[in-house]
């Protein structure tokens, strides 16, 4: 299933392919597929999601933290061709919900409020 022009839904389910969402999710992750787009629009590079949704049972299995945006399908944690994490965070510094640099990855979500990790 396409939801945007450059992503499709089985790319937010990796280690999750047999998940049933709820519409809540499935909305979530529609919204977090259309901020990744404008990203990939303005860059012109190629963004891949290395984890997306996530069953609580799956996230638990990677140390996900409870509670997770992630399970809510509001997360994704990204990884931008040519780009270092710091350079993506430093991109997306106006970036309005959560958004965490990691060693290997860009982690963000659509949470109400802004937060840095």
């Amino acid at each position: 299933m396409q939801l945007t022009q450059n992503f499709e839904l089985s790319e937010f389910l990796i280690g999750n392919e047999d998940a049933i969402l709820t519409n809540y999710q499935m909305n979530n992750l529609v919204m977090v597929a259309n901020r990744l787009q404008v990203i990939r629009d303005i860059t012109g590079k190629s963004i891949h999601i290395n984890s997306g949704f996530r069953t609580k049972e799956h996230n638990a299995e990677v140390g996900g933290a409870t509670g997770s945006y992630h399970t809510l399908g509001m997360a994704a944690d990204i990884r931008i061709d040519g780009m270092t994490p710091a350079e993506v965070q430093s991109l997306l510094g106006g970036w309005s919900g959560g958004l965490g640099s990691y060693d290997t990855f860009t982690h963000l979500d659509t949470r109400p409020n802004k937060v840095r990790f």
